[in-house]
């Protein structure tokens, strides 16, 4: 044995060494599948968290909800900022009125005012829409109540709405004007006769809009999309009790139904815009049609359709002006929110007059077919006479030697011309730079546009 341990005294040690190593390795492999399965397991407990936390309501550590919450109001109000404007002309003037009438504080809010006021006409003047002697009562007790406040709020809602709008008389209605602007419907409160008088205040809307395009404004135009304006065989009886309170008696409404009123009114506000904007491009020539989408057989309670939280209606008029003032007109219905009117130009289609469209089809003549018809035309008429058998043609006798000259002096001058025009540049020939087609300046314009304003607002 210990011979055997002398002779293999290297091999021994060599084993001993690897039996070591192997031990070694052995048990950091345990180890590590050990940390391997720890590992495995938490990744599997860390995706069931993860899948039911994405399955559940978000659950913020309660150190991030306060930076969540400003975040919302920062967002809640920058939003307001911007849609609060749309389709909303005359709040500043609305709220002016508000706050002077109601002597709203600062610091106190002005659309709580604004409802507090709405509320009490409503249950005051508004019960009494259909019987117009009880109605004008109530409304006078109610500008007594504010007798000290009211005409003070009026001048204050008169200097800032006026220059907004094409109102035809601001002097005798402003207050209803005031009372449509903060939410109450338009429908000549307080008149003895209410369709007469709305009538007449359409009448005068129409007469404004028409003095302020002047001759741009074609008779084709003239109802502005109001189908029953000159109208006298539309005109209509509703069924409304009489100012002295009898029953079952019956009131002119006008050539429009009573409940189209309130519609109509809003109707003259927007039209009155559009034909503001169109009159401030200069270059327009005429304003050939107007006309409103949604009304059907007289009535109007399609003009405005709902759209989410917005509010539409549909006006489609006629131009004529040069491109560049038909692309002026286009911008004009741009968004301002200084203004708060937002149009939507759904389409522009425009039309080429018949002359344009004449010179397109003999710029795109055959020249062969020119030279055919000039040549035809040179030829001399023959001369018909009778004979026994019928009509005989005999053609009149010509100079020849004349006729031979003149083809040679045509000839001779025709080349001698081409001859010169291609010694000069391109941009000195005759003819260079003549419009063979867009000569005509002026285009008919078909403008298709949206009105959009917020709901709940008048």
């Amino acid at each position: 044995m210990n011979r055997f341990v002398k002779q293999n005294m290297l091999l021994i040690i060599v084993m001993g060494v690897s039996t070591v190593i192997i031990l070694s390795l052995i048990v950091y492999s345990v180890i590590v599948y050990f940390q391997m399965s720890q590992c495995i397991s938490e990744t599997e407990d860390l995706r069931k968290k993860i899948s039911t936390l994405i399955n559940a309501s978000p659950a913020p550590v309660e150190g991030n909800k306060p930076l969540i919450d400003q975040d919302i109001q920062l967002y809640t109000n920058l939003n307001k900022t911007i849609s609060s404007p749309i389709g909303r002309p005359y709040q500043k003037a609305a709220d002016r009125f508000v706050e002077v009438l109601m002597g709203v504080k600062k610091g106190e809010s002005v659309e709580e005012a604004r409802k507090k006021f709405v509320e009490e006409y409503n249950n005051s003047v508004g019960k009494f829409d259909n019987r117009q002697a009880e109605q004008a009562i109530e409304l006078r007790k109610l500008e007594r109540k504010y007798a000290r406040t009211l005409d003070p709020a009026l001048r204050a809602f008169k200097k800032i709405v006026e220059p907004l709008t094409l109102e035809p008389d601001l002097d005798s209605d402003t207050i209803e004007f005031a009372f449509f602007t903060i939410g109450i419907p338009r429908k000549m409160q307080g008149e003895r006769e209410p369709g007469k008088q709305f009538m007449v205040y359409c009448r005068k809307y129409q007469d404004k809009i028409r003095q302020m395009l002047g001759p741009k404004m074609r008779p084709e135009a003239d109802a502005l999309g109001f189908s029953f304006l000159g109208d006298a065989s539309a005109s209509t009886s509703v069924s409304t009790p009489s100012p002295e309170g009898g029953e079952n008696q019956t009131a002119v409404a006008g050539p429009f139904r009573r409940d189209d009123i309130p519609r109509i009114a809003r109707l003259w506000d927007i039209v009155g815009d559009i034909c503001r904007r169109i009159n401030s491009v200069d270059g327009l020539k005429s304003l050939n049609f107007f006309r409103i989408r949604g009304i059907a057989n007289g009535a109007y309670e399609n003009v405005f359709s709902s759209q989410g939280n917005y509010i539409t209606s549909h006006y489609s008029f006629e131009v004529i002006a040069p491109l560049k003032d038909i692309r002026a007109l286009a911008e004009a219905f741009a968004y301002d929110p200084a203004v708060g009117r937002f149009y939507i130009v759904r389409s522009v289609f425009i039309y080429a007059p018949e002359t344009e469209i004449a010179a397109a089809r003999q710029l795109l003549t055959p020249a062969v077919t020119t030279e055919a018809e000039s040549d035809k035309k040179d030829q001399p008429t023959p001369v018909r006479r009778r004979g026994r058998r019928g009509a005989v043609v005999e053609e009149e006798p010509q100079n020849n030697a004349e006729k031979d000259k003149q083809k040679e002096l045509q000839a001779k001058w025709r080349e001698e011309f081409e001859k010169r025009e291609k010694s000069l540049p391109f941009y000195q020939r005759s003819g260079y730079g003549d419009v063979k087609l867009g000569g005509v300046t002026d285009f008919r314009a078909v403008f298709d546009v949206e009105y959009v304003e917020r709901t709940g607002l008048y």
